[in-house]
């Protein structure tokens, strides 16, 4: 530390240090009214003290976790679509109020991440949800140490704890499909209303191919082939933006057969087309959506859901149903015909063969009557 007097009576400290970036050496100041013993001790403090910070806000180290999470956002938002940013929201609002705005990232740590997981499943949230929570907390410090800011990512120490499941709860997830009979029962009792003929022929496409709502929703005439009989599926429907964008994964991209019933209701909806632009013009349907209301837009979910569980009560059905069903009711039905785990996997576009094996392995009672006559006729 040197000194240097002023020309209004006061006296400038100054110090060095080694800038660690450039490794270059710079110096800092303080200015005080005095030069005494105790002055100097004080300047030292100080100047120490503004070095410490200067080092501290090169090296990362200080950044706050606020600060962190948008350095972050800002790099991953343009790498993932509208879709998964929506369903990060709640998260993210959740994460930031929890956390506050001036808490340092370096001292976010694993007792404070699993106390706010533990908090959410008492809370009584599903543990999908509280897991996706546990799971954004360790996106944004696993950026942290990418980044140099962090030494360790604490998040990877933290569990998302598992309540255990009833027998009821067991079964009703592993049950989570409709025997073929279920669909047809569905089915007819949709097509008894006229006005909701395009919801029916929505919902067995669905249960015949195994493709999500989003994939339904966005197929368009150009994705059909009905001399091959195929359909290729490049697409899902973002809801919010009303528009079609790129699938859920890289693995949906897939071109997959259908059978007779599905080219009939296709051909009956190409001609659908057809005669609503015969009397509205041609700019009904302007996306040319196979699948679309009276309007000509794609068909909503909310809507879908709401008429099929209307159909089901009538039914008879008591399982819960949502669109998601039908694919998985798609997957059961390849099992009961043999169709072997990896073929059914590409078909329904599955990376994770957990979902495709958990039907599989509770598959209809059909088949399993089956295989004890197959069983007994060996005997």
């Amino acid at each position: 530390m040197w000194i240097e007097e002023l020309s209004n009576g006061k006296f400038k400290y100054f110090e060095r240090y080694r800038d660690p970036l450039t490794e270059k050496l710079k110096k800092v100041s303080v200015t005080l009214d005095k030069k005494t013993p105790r002055a100097q001790k004080t300047a030292q403090a100080e100047l120490a003290d503004k070095i410490s910070k200067i080092l501290a806000k090169k090296e990362g180290s200080d950044i706050t976790f606020y600060d962190l999470y948008n350095e972050y956002y800002k790099n991953w938002s343009p790498t993932v679509k509208a879709s998964s940013l929506r369903g990060t929201t709640a998260n993210d609002k959740r994460i930031l109020n929890k956390i506050g705005k001036d808490v340092k990232a370096k001292n976010v740590n694993r007792r404070i991440i699993q106390n706010l997981v533990n908090e959410m499943m008492d809370e009584g949230y599903a543990y999908s949800y509280y897991n996706g929570f546990k799971k954004r907390f360790h996106s944004i410090l696993d950026f942290g140490v990418r980044m140099g800011y962090l030494e360790v990512n604490e998040a990877i120490f933290v569990k998302a704890p598992k309540k255990i499941k009833t027998f009821d709860e067991v079964q009703e997830k592993r049950e989570s499909y409709l025997e073929l009979n279920d669909i047809k029962k569905l089915l007819s009792v949709l097509r008894v209303t006229p006005r909701v003929e395009h919801i029916a022929n929505f919902v067995e496409f669905m249960a015949y191919t195994g493709a999500r709502y989003g994939e339904t929703a966005a197929l368009t005439v150009d994705e059909i082939d009905l001399e091959t009989g195929t359909v290729t599926i490049n697409g899902t429907y973002d809801r919010a933006l009303k528009i079609k964008t790129t699938p859920k994964t890289d693995f949906s991209y897939r071109t997959i057969t259908i059978p007779d019933n599905i080219k009939k209701i296709i051909q009956e909806q190409l001609e659908l087309i057809s005669l609503h632009r015969s009397v509205k013009g041609n700019d009904f349907n302007k996306e040319n959506y196979i699948f679309f209301t009276v309007n000509g837009a794609a068909i909503d979910l909310d809507t879908l859901n709401v008429v099929v569980r209307r159909a089901a009560e009538k039914a008879g059905i008591t399982k819960h149903i949502t669109s998601h069903i039908f694919r998985h009711s798609h997957i059961a039905l390849l099992a009961e015909i043999g169709i072997p785990l990896s073929a059914a996997m590409d078909r329904v576009g599955h990376t994770d063969y957990k979902t495709t094996l958990s039907i599989y392995s509770h598959v209809t009672k059909s088949v399993k009557i089956d295989i004890v006559k197959q069983l007994n006729d060996l005997i």
